[in-house]
Order: C-alpha cells, then sequence, then structure tokens
C-alpha cells in the first residue's frame, strides 16, 4: 500500500539564500525571517511535546521542523517538515490551538 505524497507547505516569512563565493567553507547560507508572516507561520504550525523536565515536573516543548531543499528551479526554499512518526504510547502530542495563551513568542 503506498501513500501519496503529501501536499507541500512553504514557510512562510521563511528565505533560504545560499553563501557567496567569497565566503569562508564553514559557511553554508544565510536564513532570512520576515517576522510579521514567520511568527504567524510558527503558530499555526508549532507542535507541543509533553515532557518531564530536571526537577520531575511536567514540561511543555513548541517545536516547528523546516527543511531547506533545493527546487527543481535550482533555487532553495523553505518547507515545513510534516513527518509524523509512529508514536510511542508514552508520548503524548497535541496541536496548538490557534490563540496566542501559552506560546513562548
Amino acid at each position: 500500500m503506498s501513500q501519496e505524497p503529501k501536499e507541500k507547505v512553504f514557510a512562510d516569512g521563511f528565505k533560504f539564500t545560499p553563501k557567496r563565493d567569497d565566503q569562508p567553507d564553514f559557511v553554508v547560507g544565510k536564513l532570512d525571517l520576515e517576522l510579521t508572516k514567520a511568527i504567524p507561520f510558527l503558530k499555526k504550525n508549532a507542535k507541543v511535546y509533553n515532557t518531564k523536565g530536571k526537577d520531575g515536573e511536567e514540561v511543555k516543548l513548541y517545536y516547528v521542523n523546516l527543511e531547506v531543499k533545493i527546487g527543481r528551479s535550482g533555487n532553495p526554499y523553505v518547507e515545513l517538515d510534516t513527518f509524523v512518526p509512529q508514536k510511542k504510547a508514552t508520548e503524548q502530542t497535541q496541536e496548538v490551538q490557534q490563540s496566542d495563551s501559552g506560546l513562548p513568542f
């Protein structure tokens, strides 16, 4: 049984530019964020992972995973990583609500 490819979700407000030829080898490129677009995109696509902190109390971690890819045109773009691993029985994942409540940004 094959899965249909998921629709690409381009990361609004994120722009990756490869390094210039005159930059050192350890530079990969530059990531520009347009905050008026990036912050709403992050809020909309954030996942919350519940875990235990060092003191044993429950802690919520907010993640948005992005991938930098090269398009058919040869230009880089930033895409939302929509990969969903199979959940473990102890892992609890919930979608972040659209409201600003509890978000760290």
